[in-house]
C-alpha cells in the first residue's frame, strides 16, 4: 500500500504525466461537449425526464383521522386511515377507507371524494368479514395497502406484534375489475428480501495466525478484532497490526474466533458484516478494491440492493458507486426495508421504495443512470403512481387526527409501458435505436469522464478506464455514427493516452524499485557495519581509523542517496543521524585509545620490517608489495591525522602529543620508502635489458605477421596503427634508457617503410586488375553496341538489354570495379552502358521512321537511296592475276606491289592451311594424328588397338580444338578416321613405309653390300633385344 501511494504521489507529480494528463484532460472536455449533444438530441425526440412537484390538493374525510396508506385502483385513489369512532358500536368500512377521482383543469388539480357504495368496497363478503374483525379485535388498525401481482391487498394489524396481521385480497382481473377474494392474504403482502446478493459467512479456513492475527475476506481485505479495536487491511501481514481503518471494540481481550464476520463480493466492492465479541449492533462496512477504500454505512443492515449496470449498491439514506462516490442523507432512515422498484421506461430513471412498516413510512429514492446520482429522499407516509407519471405523495404534517390531509401531486418519468409506447415516435434514428439504449451508452460514456476527472491518479483508475472505454466500445455499435458525434474516434484517443499514463506509472514502478533496493541494500552494509563496531576488541589504530572512514563514507552515500528519484527522504535522514551518532561515539573511542603510550608501536613494528626485508629483495616484481605496503601505512595515517583533526578534542596536549607520535612514524616511513625506491632504481637496469630485447623480439614477429594478413591498403593502414600502438607502449616503458630510444625510432621507421611499400604494392596491383576489367567491359560494350544496331523491332531490343548474358556480364564488370575501389571507372561503364542502348533506341526510331527494306534504303520524299551498313574494313584480294589492296563497300582496287607475295600465287586462294586443290581436309587431319603418333606424342599402339568407334572419338576430340582449321564434324573427323584405320594397318604391316621409297632403297642397297659380318650381327641381336 505504501508502495502504490509513493508511486501515485511520484507520477502525479512528473512532468511527463502532467503533460499527459492535460491532453486527457482536452480530449475529456471534448467528449463531455459530446455527450451533452447527444443527451441533448435524446431529449429533444423522447422528452426530458422531470422529478418536480406540480401542484398541491387537501384530502377532506368525514372523521378526523390518522392517514395510513393510499393505492390506486383503476384510475380511483383508495384512501386508507384509523379512526377512533368512540361510542359508536360498529365500525363501518367507509370509517377506514375512502374513494377519490383526481381531476385536473388548466394545470390544476382537484381530489373528489366518489361513493363506495356499488364498488368493490362494497362486496358482501368483503363488509361482513371486515365487521367481524372489527369485532372480534379491539384493536384492530390498518397497517398497509399494497397492489402486487394483479392483487389488492389491505393489512390489518389485530394483536400487539406487527405480525400480528389480517389481510383482505381482492383480484384485479385483465379488464380491470375488482373482485374481492378473501382474507388470508398474509403470505401475499410479504415484503420482497432486503438483499438481492448472499452473505457469506467466514470459516475457520479464512483465519491468518500471527503476530497479529486476522481473517482473510477472499485475499483481497484481511479483518480482525483483537488488541482493542477493529482493523481493516489490505496486506497479509501478521507482523504489523496497522491497516488502512480501525476503531475501537467495547472487549479488548477478545481472540479471533470470537467475533461474527460476514461478507459479500458485489462486483468491485467487498461488503463486511461484523458483530464483535459481547456486542450486539453488527457493524457495517464498504470495502473498495479499487481505491483500497473503507467506508462504515450501518444502514446497509436494514436493507440493500443493486443499482443498474454494476453501478452499485443502494441503501436506507444512500448509495455507494463502484467508482469510490457515496452519499448519504442526514434524515433518519432506520428500520426501513425494501419493498419494490419502478423503472422508468426510457431506462433512465429507478425509483427505489422502501417502507418502514411500524409507523408506515415510505422513502423514495430516485436514482439517475446518466448522471448517477441519487436525488434527495421524497419522504411520506404513503403513494400512488399514475400511467401518465403522476404521483400523489401525503405526509401527515402531524400526529394528531385531522379531516384535512395534504398531498402533493409530482410530475415524475415513471410512465407506464403502455403511456410511453402511445406517446413514442419511431420514425427517426434516435428512434431505431431506442432511449433505453441511448440512457445506457450516455451513462457509460459519463462514467468515462467522471472517471478521467478523478484527482488522484492510479494504476487502477487507469487500468479501468481503458477496461471500460473497451467495453463500451463493443457494447454499442452506434457511437461510430457521424451524426452522433463519432465517439469512436474520441474514445479511441482517450484510451491512447491513457495507456501513455500506465506507461508512465511503469517507469516510475520501476525507477521506485531500483531505488528501494539500493537504499535496502545501504540499510544491510550499514546494520552490519554497525554490528562490527559495537562488538570489536581493536588494540591497533586501523580498525578505528577504518571504521570512522567507513561511516563517513556512508555518510556520503547517504547523500548520494538523496538524488534518487522517488526514495525514502525519511528513511535516510534517520540513517544519517544514526550515522552522525555513531561517528561521534567511535571518535571519542578513538582518542581514547590514540592517547596510550603503545597506540603507534604497531606502525614502528611494520615499518622496521619492511626496512629489514628490502635488503633480501633481488627483484623489482618482488619489491612491489613492500611499495604498496608502505603506501598503505601512509594512507592510512593521512587518515589518521584527518580524523585527529576532525575530532573534538578539549586537551590540546593530548592533542598535541597524538600528532607527534604519528609524525615519528611518518618519518620513519618516508625514510624506508626512499630506501626502497633506490633499490628499486638499481634492480630495474639489470632488469630491463633483456626484456627490452625479448619485447623488440616480439614486436619484429609481429611486424612480419602484420604484412603477411594485411592483403588490402585499408588492411595495411590497420596493421600499421596497431603496430604503432605496441611501438609506443614500448617507448613509455623503456623512455627512461637513452639507449632503448635509438632502437625504438630505428624499429619505427624500419615499420613505416615496410607498410608503405605493402601499400603501395597492392594500390598498383588493384590499378592493374581495374585497367584490365575496364578495358574487358569496353570490348563487350563494343559487342554489344554492334548487335544492338541490328534490331528492328523494339520488343526485340528491349529483351536482348534485360536478358542477353552480355549486358548482364558488363554490371558484373562495373560491381567488380566498385569492389576494386574504383567507382570513377564503375560510373563510366554503367553510363556507356546506357548510353549504348539510348544510341540503339534512338536508331531504330530513326530506321522507322526513315528507312525502309529493313534498313537497306532511304526513303526522302519520292526517291530511294540505298543504305551500305558493311564496315569499312581492308582486305587482301586476288584481282586479274594480281594481289590488291581492298576497302570493303566501295569500289577502291589497290595493286600490291610485293614481289614475295606475287610469287605465292599458287597459294591466293586457298582459304585453309589444312587443305588445297590436291588435298583433302580430312586427309590433313588423319596425317597431323599419325604424324603426332611418329613423334611419340601419341602412343602408335593405343590407335591400333581402338575400336572404329573410340578411334571416331578421338578423332573429334583431337579437331575440335583445330577450329582455324576448318574441320566439321561429323564430316572431316568422320572421314578422317577412316583414313586414319587403313594408315595405322598398313603401319602395322609395314612399319617402313613411314620412310620415303629412296631413303629405303639406299639402306636396302648398303646393308646387303655390307661386308662387316660382325657389325651386321651386333645390330641383328641388338634388335632383338
Amino acid at each position: 500500500m505504501a508502495e502504490n501511494n509513493t508511486i501515485n504521489q511520484a507520477v502525479a507529480e512528473g512532468g511527463s504525466y502532467e503533460l499527459i494528463r492535460k491532453r486527457l484532460e482536452d480530449q475529456n472536455k471534448q467528449l463531455e461537449n459530446q455527450i451533452i449533444e447527444l443527451n441533448r438530441l435524446r431529449e429533444q425526440e423522447f422528452g426530458k425526464t422531470v422529478l418536480e412537484v406540480i401542484d398541491r390538493v387537501r384530502v377532506r374525510t368525514e372523521n378526523n383521522c390518522t392517514p395510513r396508506d393510499i393505492v390506486r385502483i383503476n384510475g380511483q385513489l383508495l384512501f386508507g386511515y384509523n379512526v377512533f369512532i368512540g361510542l359508536k358500536k360498529e365500525t363501518k368500512v367507509s370509517d377506514v377507507f375512502a374513494l377519490y377521482g383526481l381531476h385536473e383543469n388548466e394545470g390544476k388539480f382537484e381530489v373528489r371524494e366518489e361513493p363506495i357504495a356499488g364498488t368493490f368496497l362494497d362486496d358482501e363478503l368483503f363488509v361482513k368479514q371486515f365487521q367481524e374483525l372489527y369485532s372480534y379485535y379491539k384493536n384492530t388498525h390498518l397497517v398497509q395497502l399494497r397492489v402486487v401481482n394483479q392483487k389488492l391487498l389491505a393489512a390489518f394489524q389485530i394483536g400487539e406484534k406487527i405480525g400480528d396481521i389480517r389481510v383482505f385480497r381482492w383480484g384485479i382481473g385483465s379488464n380491470s375489475e375488482v373482485k374481492y377474494i378473501d382474507d388470508r392474504g398474509e403470505r401475499d403482502i410479504e415484503l420482497p428480501p432486503s438483499y438481492d446478493f448472499e452473505w457469506h459467512k467466514v470459516s475457520r479456513e479464512a483465519f491468518v495466525q500471527g503476530r497479529h492475527p486476522h481473517v482473510s475476506i477472499l485475499d483481497e481485505v484481511f479483518v480482525e478484532t483483537v488488541g482493542g479495536d477493529l482493523t481493516i487491511k489490505i496486506e497479509n501481514n501478521t507482523e504489523d497490526g496497522e491497516g488502512i481503518y480501525r476503531e475501537d471494540v467495547v472487549e479488548p481481550n477478545q481472540s479471533l474466533e470470537d467475533a461474527e464476520i460476514h461478507y459479500a463480493k458485489v462486483n468491485e466492492l467487498i461488503l463486511l458484516k461484523i458483530l464483535p465479541y459481547k456486542e450486539e449492533v453488527w457493524r457495517y462496512f464498504v470495502f473498495n478494491t479499487r481505491n483500497n477504500d473503507v467506508l462504515r454505512i450501518d444502514e446497509i443492515g436494514d436493507a440493500c440492493v443493486l443499482l443498474p449496470n454494476d453501478h452499485g449498491i443502494i441503501f436506507p439514506g444512500g448509495y455507494y458507486l463502484q467508482s469510490g462516490e457515496s452519499k448519504v442523507f442526514a434524515e433518519d432512515m432506520k428500520g426501513l426495508k425494501f419493498k419494490r422498484r419502478w423503472n422508468s421506461p426510457n431506462g433512465e430513471d429507478v425509483l427505489y421504495v422502501f417502507y418502514e412498516h411500524h409507523e408506515g413510512k415510505f422513502a423514495l429514492f430516485s436514482y439517475n443512470m446518466i448522471r448517477k446520482e441519487l436525488q434527495s429522499p421524497i419522504l411520506g407516509d404513503g403513494y400512488s403512481l399514475y400511467d401518465d407519471g403522476k404521483m400523489i405523495i401525503f405526509r401527515s404534517e402531524s400526529t394528531e387526527p385531522s379531516r384535512i390531509h395534504p398531498m402533493q401531486i409530482w410530475q415524475t418519468p415513471y410512465t407506464s409501458d403502455e403511456y410511453n409506447a402511445q406517446h413514442s415516435n419511431d420514425q427517426s434514428e434516435l428512434a431505431t435505436i431506442g432511449n433505453a439504449e441511448l440512457v445506457q451508452g450516455i451513462s457509460e460514456l459519463y462514467g468515462i469522464s467522471k472517471l478521467i476527472s478523478e484527482q488522484q491518479p492510479s494504476v487502477v483508475v487507469y487500468e479501468d478506464l481503458i477496461k471500460n472505454i473497451q467495453r463500451v466500445l463493443d457494447g454499442y455499435y452506434w457511437l461510430s455514427n457521424k451524426e452522433l458525434g463519432d465517439f469512436t474516434s474520441r474514445l479511441k484517443q482517450i484510451g491512447e493516452t491513457s495507456e501513455l499514463v500506465l506507461d508512465e506509472f511503469e517507469k516510475v514502478k520501476s525507477i521506485n524499485q531500483e531505488s528501494a533496493k539500493a537504499l535496502q541494500k545501504t540499510q544491510q552494509d550499514l546494520k552490519a557495519l554497525l554490528k562490527l563496531i559495537q562488538i570489536s576488541n581493536w588494540d591497533t589504530p586501523e580498525p578505528f581509523v577504518d571504521g570512522l572512514l567507513q561511516l563517513k563514507r556512508q555518510k556520503g552515500h547517504l547523500l548520494s542517496l538523496r538524488e534518487y528519484r522517488y526514495i525514502d527522504l525519511q528513511e535516510i535522514d534517520r540513517l544519517s543521524d544514526q550515522v552522525s551518532q555513531e561517528i561521534d561515539s567511535l571518535g571519542k573511542k578513538t582518542v581514547n585509545f590514540l592517547s596510550k603510550g603503545n597506540a603507534m608501536q604497531h606502525y614502528q613494528k611494520v615499518v622496521e620490517s619492511v626496512h629489514q626485508r628490502i635488503a633480501g629483495i633481488k627483484t623489482v616484481k618482488d619489491l612491489k608489495p613492500l611499495m604498496d605496503e608502505l603506501d598503505g601505512m601512509s594512507s592510512g595515517l593521512d587518515a589518521l591525522s584527518e580524523v585527529i583533526n576532525g575530532l573534538d578534542i578539549d586537551d590540546t596536549l593530548q592533542k598535541t602529543a597524538i600528532l607527534e607520535s604519528v609524525s615519528k612514524v611518518y618519518s620513519r616511513i618516508n625514510q624506508t620508502k626512499a630506501h626502497a625506491k633506490l633499490t628499486i632504481k638499481e634492480l630495474a637496469a639489470h632488469e630491463s635489458v633483456a626484456e627490452f630485447g625479448a619485447q623488440l623480439a616480439v614486436l619484429s614477429q609481429s611486424i612480419t605477421s602484420g604484412v603477411a594478413v594485411a592483403e588490402t591498403p585499408d588492411a595495411c593502414d590497420e596493421q600499421l596503427a596497431r603496430l604503432l600502438v605496441q611501438l609506443e607502449e614500448l617507448e613509455s616503458q623503456f623512455s627512461e634508457n637513452e639507449a632503448f630510444l635509438e632502437q625504438i625510432l630505428t624499429k619505427r621507421e624500419e615499420l613505416h617503410e615496410t607498410f608503405e611499400n605493402k601499400k603501395q604494392s597492392l594500390i598498383d596491383q588493384r590499378q592493374r586488375k581495374a585497367e584490365s576489367v575496364q578495358s574487358a567491359a569496353s570490348r563487350v560494350l563494343q559487342s554489344i553496341e554492334r548487335r544492338s544496331l541490328k534490331f528492328t523491332d523494339t520488343d526485340e531490343l528491349n529483351t536482348y538489354f534485360s536478358s542477353d548474358p552480355m549486358v548482364h556480364k558488363v554490371a558484373e564488370l562495373a560491381i567488380q570495379l566498385r569492389e576494386l575501389d574504383d567507382n570513377v571507372k564503375a560510373d563510366d561503364v554503367e553510363a556507356k552502358l546506357k548510353a549504348v542502348k539510348e544510341q540503339a533506341i534512338r536508331s531504330l526510331r530513326d530506321k522507322k521512321d526513315i528507312f525502309e527494306d529493313g534498313g537497306n534504303a532511304i526513303k526522302l520524299g519520292k526517291h530511294r537511296f540505298s543504305v551500305n551498313t558493311q564496315a569499312l574494313d581492308l582486305t587482301l584480294l586476288p584481282k586479274d592475276d594480281n594481289l590488291v589492296y581492298h576497302l570493303s563497300g566501295t569500289e577502291y582496287y589497290e595493286p600490291v606491289e610485293n614481289e614475295q607475295l606475287n610469287g605465292l600465287q599458287e597459294f591466293w586462294q586457298q582459304s585453309l592451311s589444312s587443305e588445297n586443290k590436291t588435298v583433302y581436309r580430312s586427309e590433313y587431319l588423319a596425317y597431323s594424328i599419325f604424324t603426332k603418333a611418329l613423334s611419340g606424342e601419341i602412343e602408335v599402339l593405343v590407335l591400333t588397338v581402338m575400336s572404329a568407334a573410340e578411334l571416331e572419338e578421338f578423332v573429334k576430340e583431337f579437331a575440335s580444338p583445330l577450329y582455324q582449321q576448318g574441320y566439321e564434324k561429323g564430316v572431316h573427323d568422320h572421314d578422317a578416321a577412316k583414313i586414319l584405320r587403313e594408315l595405322l594397318d598398313a603401319y602395322k604391316r609395314a612399319p617402313l613405309l613411314k620412310f620415303a621409297a629412296t631413303p629405303r632403297a639406299f639402306a636396302t642397297y648398303f646393308w646387303v653390300n655390307n661386308k662387316q659380318t660382325a657389325i651386321k650381327n651386333a645390330f641383328v641381336t641388338q634388335a632383338q633385344t
